[in-house]
């Protein structure tokens, strides 16, 4: 059974067309669109879940910086090391 809860502050959307426009989160874990200040949605659920996995496979996190600035860049350079090759 695999259980996953929001680690930051939610906020409930009143329908799927919804947008919210707030900067909250975790900063590996932020879409391009909230690092950018753009209205955003379900879709950057997905991104920070697409981010959970990677990371649980690669043991790592796809975007490594010691400084946000950096993180921010690597994060919209699209950039980051392939998946281990076991994987296809």
């Amino acid at each position: 059974m695999v259980k996953m809860g929001d680690f930051g502050i939610s906020r409930m959307l009143s329908s799927t067309i919804s947008r919210a426009q707030t900067f909250v989160g975790t900063p590996y874990y932020l879409s391009p669109e909230l690092i950018q200040k753009n209205e955003y949605s379900f879709e950057a659920d997905i991104w920070a879940l697409g981010v959970l996995f990677y990371e649980m496979a690669a043991l790592k996190m796809p975007f490594i910086a010691t400084k946000f600035n950096r993180l921010i860049k690597r994060v919209l350079s699209g950039h980051f090391h392939p998946l281990p090759g076991h994987f296809s």
